[in-house]
């Protein structure tokens, strides 16, 4: 079994874990999610983020996958706009969530920023991937699909740096809250592509 499977193991186990103990409880109205009366009026549109990122994390995985590109082409392009749907619909809800909740409602005014920081990362990263496969560019658009990925996962990231922060520094919830928002997609997309940067470079030297 090589690196790269292990590490994708890793991160789909994580993955579930994620959906089950933060996302899925939303599902349920009475769950004490949602014991905070301010998300309330705005649960829906929360469903609707939830949801459509939900199915946007779990076909990302297998989409990367080149046995499976190369054996099932028609439904690799089906789920990749089933992906690209998703991406769309939940960016597009949080950008409704950050911008008249967070920063409205709550005057969480970094945090939301914050927020829409990751939802245009993600709507930016995604289309872009979009507009290059339309020029049958496979490159580029396997970069492109990579960063959307990794913004993909930044609500993971978000749950796992918030945790750290505030139950294992002890920062105050609103601190915690706002690196988190701000962390969670900018560090890992960084990190991407100092990592396909690196990886092209060595391809040319070669």
């Amino acid at each position: 079994m090589t690196v790269a499977k292990i590490l994708w193991g890793l991160l789909i186990i994580i993955i579930c874990f994620f959906i089950v103990n933060n996302a899925s409880p939303y599902f349920n109205f009475e769950s004490s999610s949602y014991d905070s009366e301010d998300i309330r009026p705005f649960q829906y549109v929360l469903i609707s983020h939830i949801l459509f990122g939900i199915i946007a994390i779990l076909s990302g995985p297998i989409q990367f996958f080149s046995y499976f590109r190369v054996k099932y082409p028609s439904f690799h392009k089906t789920l990749g706009k089933v992906y690209l749907f998703s991406v769309l619909s939940s960016s597009l809800a949080s950008i409704y969530l950050a911008v008249f909740h967070a920063i409205q409602y709550k005057g969480y005014f970094t945090f939301g920023v914050g927020l829409l920081g990751l939802a245009f990362a993600w709507l930016c990263t995604s289309g872009m991937a979009y507009a290059v496969i339309l020029k049958k560019n496979i490159a580029q658009h396997r970069e492109w699909m990579i960063r959307s990925y990794v913004v993909t996962c930044g609500f993971v990231v978000f749950r796992i740096v918030f945790g750290l922060l505030e139950q294992v520094f002890y920062l105050p919830h609103i601190d915690s809250g706002n690196i988190a928002a701000w962390f969670s997609w900018s560090i890992p997309l960084l990190g991407c592509e100092i990592i396909l940067q690196t990886k092209k470079k060595s391809e040319n030297n070669k």
